[in-house]
């Protein structure tokens, strides 16, 4: 699957909450699958960002080019950076400085919006290429590395280390295609600024990527599975998610139902909707949704349990960056 392919897979999502009301108020497994920018909720403007992500990855598009068309879109809707979009429900979204991170037409502003979905989108595409069959076998695992500079980079390994990996040989860090650190360090519960994502770039701005480690290189380094599996082992288990499925469409939508009316989530159960931990999932998926994070649960407590201390040196982004 190309990398312009997978940014179909996604969904636009209006919204105008920001940063951390998108990560409480919008479950996990719905954020993974939609195409959304923290305060705009105008679904023409994800359109078209959507659409320039698309081009960009698929090489037909240059990024000045998409941030001119992207600009362009947004004053001739009408907004401004006090104000924000015409229509914006009153309180929705606080006024911002022009030329800042907030302001949506500010060129900072532009390029992370781009960039990020770019980035997400590029990916996704990576992941889905990699497990395919042959490919999984000849190159079984990623390794994480910095694609791009930054002025204050993140403690990458620090973060791996809370995700629950170990460095090997040379502090490299190299996990199997699959296995669970991947996506503890694309977790919002683990980091602030991750986008719940189990691919690159796992964080805003975050510069990092993946290249992929040939089975003989995993061997001779000694990488294993989360439970200490080598090799040979984690290829020879099913992986019923990734392996032959990667072009699968999306699972059944899960829509956060944090902040509803109780009288309007009693209505919905009636209509046979069901309600678990806050997240409403189709009639008959209570109990496959109650075992997923159930199983996510025990695994991130079984990893929170064998972690190696480690500092970690917070940047200006994790202690609450904004996209």
């Amino acid at each position: 699957m190309t990398a312009a392919a997978t940014a179909e897979l996604r969904d636009v999502l209006p919204t105008w909450l920001g940063s951390q009301g998108i990560r409480d108020g919008i479950a996990a497994e719905l954020r993974a699958r939609a195409f959304f920018v923290s305060r705009c909720g105008v679904a023409d403007i994800l359109s078209l960002v959507k659409d320039l992500a698309t081009r960009m990855a698929a090489g037909d598009m240059d990024m000045a080019s998409a941030r001119v068309t992207l600009l362009q879109a947004i004053r001739a809707i009408g907004y401004t950076p006090a104000g924000g979009f015409p229509g914006t429900p009153e309180g929705a979204v606080p006024p911002a400085v022009e030329g800042t991170l907030q302001d949506l037409t500010s060129k900072r502003r532009l390029d992370l919006i781009l960039n990020t979905q770019l980035d997400l989108t590029k990916g996704r595409g990576q992941q889905l290429r990699g497990l395919r069959p042959g490919r999984l076998e000849q190159f079984p695992a990623y390794e994480l590395v910095r694609l791009g500079a930054r002025a204050v980079p993140r403690n990458w390994h620090a973060r791996w280390t809370i995700a629950g990996g170990q460095a090997v040989s040379g502090g490299r860090l190299i996990a199997l295609k699959g296995d669970p650190v991947w996506g503890e360090l694309g977790g919002s519960g683990n980091f602030d600024d991750a986008l719940d994502v189990d691919f690159p770039p796992f964080a805003f701005n975050s510069g990092m990527g993946w290249v992929e480690v040939s089975a003989e290189k995993c061997r001779a380094l000694g990488v294993t599975g989360p439970d200490g599996e080598t090799v040979d082992e984690w290829l020879a288990k099913s992986h019923p998610l990734t392996v032959g499925r990667q072009d699968a469409a999306m699972p059944p939508p899960q829509i956060s139902m944090t902040g509803i009316d109780p009288a309007l989530q009693n209505a919905l159960r009636q209509l046979g909707v069901d309600i678990v931990d806050g997240v409403a999932v189709p009639q008959g998926g209570a109990d496959a949704l109650r075992a997923r994070l159930a199983a996510r649960a025990a695994a991130r407590a079984a990893r929170a349990a064998a972690r190696i201390s480690a500092p970690a040196t917070l940047s200006a982004w994790e202690k609450g960056g904004v996209l």
